[in-house]
């Protein structure tokens, strides 16, 4: 019984021991849970104060403003535009320059005019114009300079007022293709009662006369070819002035052929310059003998 005894005494005291190191290892369990939240909790503390410590930071930092008179600088992103090339269209000018006449009369092609008062042939490719100018006294001192605007435009005629005259006279103006030479016909009518009172019958005297009247710094010395000559029945004057060089008058150089009829007074002038008066001599004389009044003498 004592053996048994013995054996069961130290059964129970094994199971003591195992239950105290079973409490042992429990309480070891809850200490280090106990622990282990304790770190956590100083872990969680310890981020919450330093988030607080970086909102005071931000809180108290000193914002500078920026001067009025700086300008501000705005960044922007744009997509570069596209270019769409273009086409300049050229305009060329397509008219032909005017082509001088030839200095041979033989590769002229010439067309005849004609109206009630005169005729005459003229190269094809003049152009022609027709107008009418009243006659009018000039009132200035210097009376043979009332007219250079009228001598300018329209040729070297005498456009005052005339007692035996019309004050309205016919003009008809055939301009050469360059521009370079035009005759003027410049016809005048009789008053009716005066109608076969006058003739024409000039001497050499008289055709300088005519110049000296439009043209006084000129002289008598820059007439020449003076000419008086019969056309049918009716009686011409002509005659070609040139200006000396360095004159300023207008025309520097022009032939004239008048006539005189029963009801008109014909003059007529091929106004040039002094290079194309010798140029086109031939053309011009041509011109100038094909005129023929329409009205009987």
């Amino acid at each position: 019984m004592s053996t048994e005894n013995n054996a069961a005494l130290k059964t129970n005291e094994n199971n003591k021991e195992l239950n105290r190191k079973v409490i042992n290892f429990k309480d070891m369990i809850r200490e280090s849970l106990l622990l282990a939240f304790l770190i956590i909790g100083l872990t969680f503390l310890s981020g919450c104060t330093q988030t607080s410590s970086n909102s005071t930071v931000q809180e108290t930092t000193t914002v500078i403003p920026m001067t009025p008179t700086s300008e501000a600088t705005t960044v922007s992103t744009s997509v570069p535009a596209t270019t769409i090339p273009t086409t300049t269209v050229a305009i060329v000018n397509t008219t032909p320059k005017a082509i001088a006449d030839p200095t041979d009369v033989s590769q002229i092609q010439f067309t005849h005019y004609s109206d009630s008062d005169f005729s005459l042939d003229y190269p094809s490719t003049w152009n022609i114009s027709k107008t009418t100018f009243i006659l009018y006294n000039c009132n200035s001192v210097e009376a043979n300079r009332c007219y250079q605007t009228e001598i300018k435009t329209i040729g070297p005629f005498f456009f005052n007022e005339d007692t035996n005259l019309k004050k309205a006279v016919h003009i008809v103006t055939f301009t050469g293709a360059d521009g370079t030479q035009k005759i003027v016909a410049f016809i005048s009518d009789f008053l009716d009662g005066k109608n076969g009172n006058y003739i024409l019958n000039p001497d050499l005297k008289w055709a300088q006369d005519q110049l000296t009247i439009n043209y006084p710094d000129i002289g008598a010395s820059a007439l020449g070819n003076y000419q008086y000559n019969k056309v049918g029945n009716t009686m011409s004057s002509s005659f070609t002035v040139t200006a000396p060089a360095g004159s300023v008058e207008y025309p520097l150089a022009y032939s004239t052929k008048n006539f005189v009829t029963i009801h008109h007074l014909y003059e007529f002038a091929l106004i040039s310059d002094n290079e194309n008066i010798q140029k086109y001599y031939n053309l011009n004389n041509y011109i100038l003998k094909s005129i023929t009044p329409a009205d009987k003498s």
